[in-house]
């Protein structure tokens, strides 16, 4: 629904991992990944 603009400074190994997920084909099984804490800075 939302057009996300940014870049990852720290932790872009989490972001490899949630991308390729675990199941046939690289699908997501179960539940999908959600983010429960962003910060902003300039």
């Amino acid at each position: 629904q939302y057009t996300v603009i940014g870049k990852v400074t720290a932790g872009m190994e989490v972001v490899d991992a949630i991308k390729r997920g675990q199941g046939q084909s690289g699908a997501v099984p179960g539940k999908p990944d959600v983010m429960t804490s962003v910060t902003v800075t300039e």
